[in-house]
């Protein structure tokens, strides 16, 4: 949706030229700001109800903007002072490398935790969202870290489906409102690299997705 892009491409110039010094934390929700329809934001679908459904809200889109600065600030080894993820796994980026945003409520903060300053390039092409990290060389014995994430196990819903009955409706009516629908745990990792050899692997993070009873 147009609208979506349109966000997406708003919140990615807010963080383009970003520096952080030495010890600085980053804030996604302060750097975008409230995301208002009197700031300019547009209406695009953002996921409520703990995953139950979606639907517009001023800013809408802008975790896609949140996750791929979270792969390009593990990547560039700083540290990340707060991290959460959605509700659902989304399509856009591998199961447990998400991060979620909501103005006032949820926040993604990472710490410039070097020696020298380090700047932040943005920008969208071709619809796709693009970081850079610019800063000192790696200081340890590696030059590269990659990342992935592997599927670990559904996670069942607890209790049957929920049941309203609603007495204007016809005998016989009936509408699935939230579809039932398992979750899923994934495990993220950090690979460090040298010269193209793999030194070491270090767990990230376990995150769990919501299963929904319906």
């Amino acid at each position: 949706r147009d609208t979506r892009v349109y966000n997406v491409k708003k919140a990615t110039n807010l963080v383009n030229g970003t520096v952080l010094h030495p010890g600085e934390t980053f804030s996604m929700n302060d750097t975008l700001g409230p995301r208002t329809y009197a700031r300019g934001w547009k209406p695009a679908p953002a996921i409520i109800d703990g995953g139950a459904r979606s639907e517009d809200q001023a800013g809408g889109g802008v975790c896609q903007v949140s996750s791929t600065l979270y792969n390009a600030v593990l990547k560039a080894d700083l540290q990340i002072v707060y991290r959460r993820a959605h509700s659902n796994k989304l399509g856009y980026v591998a199961g447990g490398l998400d991060a979620t945003i909501n103005t006032g409520t949820i926040d993604f903060k990472f710490k410039n935790n070097t020696k020298t300053d380090i700047l932040i390039v943005g920008y969208v092409k071709n619809n796709e969202v693009h970081f850079e990290i610019h800063g000192e060389p790696f200081s340890g014995d590696f030059d590269e870290i990659r990342l992935s994430s592997k599927y670990i196990g559904a996670v069942k819903p607890e209790g049957e489906m929920k049941v309203i009955v609603d007495e204007t409706k016809a005998p016989g009516y009936k509408k699935i409102d939230v579809a039932r629908r398992n979750g899923a745990k994934w495990q993220a990792y950090k690979h460090y690299y040298k010269d193209g050899k793999l030194l070491r692997t270090v767990t990230i993070d376990t995150t769990t997705y919501r299963a929904q009873r319906g």
